[in-house]
């Protein structure tokens, strides 16, 4: 996994300022894989002159984007935390589009989309580590498909403390090798992606670790949940009995507690 994530930390992060809103900052930073990553943090609303507060960078399901957890960061800032929200590779326009339906070039397009996203959450630490104001507890949070990076992100970088796991089962390579690609390429899909796996990155992390799994989800088989639960030693496991693949309110504020808790208790 290390060699996933290497990149060259010495270039700069030619960071850039797209946009000031209330509450938040839109910005870019270069990519050593190619484009500019589209982000916005979000601070403490009462901000204190000279503070350093603890960070969680956020990275989103397939399909969506960083706006996703909008409401999210503002109630963690409200708490003293601030947030980062990280756009993955594939929602970019400066990339190439690439088609992950393509049975030839799939798994390899999308190994490199979350090769992608692991190099640039780690410019993302880079990036708030350079900052005055964000102190080193660091937490990562990854959600059905951003979970595969941030799991890379928590396995090759000691700057995460914690890290939490939102609608992951276990192989969640083989879910994809189902969705994208025929029958006869889904071992092959699956043993390209299968670094990425949470079941395998479990003990790569010693950090305090949160799983929240939903027992209705019509996508991913619930044992696969329960795996990655079984195997989690150490790690906080919260069940959704009501809650689908998106998962819901109950789990943002779960979510929102915990890193609270963990980032605030010095």
């Amino acid at each position: 996994m290390a060699e996933l994530g290497d990149y060259d930390a010495s270039k700069p992060l030619r960071t850039t300022i797209e946009a000031e809103n209330s509450g938040s900052t839109d910005i870019t930073f270069q990519s050593p894989r190619g484009g500019d990553v589209e982000a916005t943090i979000v601070l403490p609303p009462e901000k204190e002159e000279g503070k350093r507060y603890p960070a969680v960078v956020y990275t989103h399901p397939y399909r969506f984007s960083r706006a996703l957890y909008y409401r999210e960061a503002f109630d963690l800032a409200e708490r003293g935390v601030a947030v980062l929200l990280v756009n993955a590779a594939m929602t970019r326009q400066d990339l190439a589009p690439v088609d992950l339906l393509d049975p030839v070039y799939a798994a390899d397009a999308f190994r490199s989309y979350v090769r992608h996203d692991l190099v640039d959450l780690r410019r993302a630490l880079d990036y708030l580590e350079g900052r005055n104001d964000i102190d080193d507890q660091i937490a990562v949070v990854g959600q059905e498909y951003g979970a595969l990076a941030a799991g890379g992100l928590a396995a090759v970088d000691d700057r995460v403390d914690a890290i939490v796991r939102s609608t992951v089962p276990a192989e969640p390579s083989r879910y994809w090798a189902k969705e994208l690609v025929p029958q006869e390429t889904f071992d092959s899909f699956h043993e390209l992606l299968r670094d990425f796996d949470p079941v395998r990155l479990l003990g790569s992390f010693d950090g305090d670790v949160l799983i929240q799994n939903p027992r209705r989800d019509d996508d991913w088989p619930l044992r696969e949940y329960e795996r990655l639960a079984e195997d989690a030693d150490g790690a906080e496991v919260k069940w959704y009995p009501d809650y689908g693949h998106e998962l819901g309110p109950e789990a943002d504020a779960d979510r929102q507690e915990w890193l609270a808790q963990k980032l605030t208790r010095r």
